[in-house]
């Protein structure tokens, strides 16, 4: 970028990125901005080699319409990104506590773990429950989300630390998600379900 303030002054000051070199490349769905030089203390260097481009043509910023786009797209992305984070991490908070009153309205409140060991909500009564919560619009990306996370939470190294797996959305379940379900049920075994929480009525619906 040309003029007063450089591109790399431009992106930091407006966004607070680390510094690691002029780059940009799509990582995890989302589009980061590396700088060569200054890599901060917690910059992970195996990936910022993976991922950069060292070919003999870097793509600088050169002033052009092309490139103004360019940049406008990078700036976009990135602010997009992060809103959408932000934007679901406080929905997931309100939902997780949200349940968590429920849960001790139906339970002893001692049996009722919060984040314990990175467990979303657990309920120690039999049969021992965990729940892990997603905030996606649909039930199939919820399911999709969470599923590793609670066989992990249930069974990493070699345990069996709960007998039913509940994900926990806003989504409506629809008849393939029903489907679906019974069909990881009888084809692996899993005591996996769905359960709609109702943010209006603070109660979850039936399980699925």
């Amino acid at each position: 970028m040309k003029g007063d303030i450089s591109a790399k002054e431009y992106f930091g000051g407006y966004f607070g990125l680390e510094w690691i070199g002029w780059r940009y490349f799509k990582h995890k769905g989302e589009v980061k901005i590396k700088w060569p030089g200054d890599i901060g203390a917690n910059t992970d260097v195996d990936d910022v080699k993976e991922n950069t481009d060292y070919s003999d043509n870097p793509q600088e910023p050169d002033g052009s319409a092309d490139d103004l786009t360019r940049q406008f797209k990078i700036e976009k992305t990135i602010h997009w990104s992060q809103q959408n984070e932000k934007t679901y991490e406080l929905r997931h908070k309100i939902l997780q506590n949200k349940l968590y009153d429920y849960l001790r309205t139906c339970h002893e409140k001692v049996f009722v773990r919060y984040e314990e060991n990175y467990v979303d909500l657990r309920v120690n009564v039999d049969p021992v429950t965990i729940y892990e919560i997603k905030v996606y619009q649909s039930t199939k990306q919820c399911i999709r989300e969470a599923l590793g996370q609670l066989l992990e939470y249930c069974h990493y190294p070699k345990d069996y630390r709960a007998k039913r797996l509940v994900v926990v959305g806003e989504a409506i379940p629809q008849h393939d998600d029903v489907v679906y379900l019974c069909h990881l049920r009888e084809t692996y075994k899993l005591n996996l379900y769905y359960q709609r929480f109702d943010m209006e009525n603070n109660c979850l619906d039936g399980e699925i």
